[in-house]
């Protein structure tokens, strides 16, 4: 908030704490505080960085699941096919190249 705070005044002669205590004033207005979450949430960079994080998360979640051999094997079998989907694994060409090997 201090670098957007600082492009948008004149903040060259203020002290740090000073223009971080502005910028948190600011930043609490109701209108600016509404523009900051609607760019939060329409930020198109953040959304996919999010989106692949949980997806490396659920994958790396089933893997382990997959592996853990105290699981029972119906549960790691499932976990496997789980997987496989989601990395399609299943789907099309890929699952006949995949019935060759």
């Amino acid at each position: 908030m201090s670098q957007a705070y600082r492009k948008a005044y004149n903040a060259e002669d203020m002290r740090d704490s000073s223009v971080r205590t502005e910028a948190s004033r600011e930043a609490a207005k109701p209108h600016v505080a509404e523009a900051i979450q609607n760019l939060k949430n329409n930020h198109q960079p953040t959304k996919r960085k999010v989106e692949a994080l949980q997806e490396d998360w659920i994958i790396q979640r089933l893997q382990e699941e997959a592996i853990d051999e105290s699981n029972p094997a119906s549960l790691r079998v499932r976990a496997l096919e789980v997987l496989g989907r989601t990395l399609g694994l299943f789907d099309g060409d890929r699952a006949q190249k995949f019935r060759r090997s």
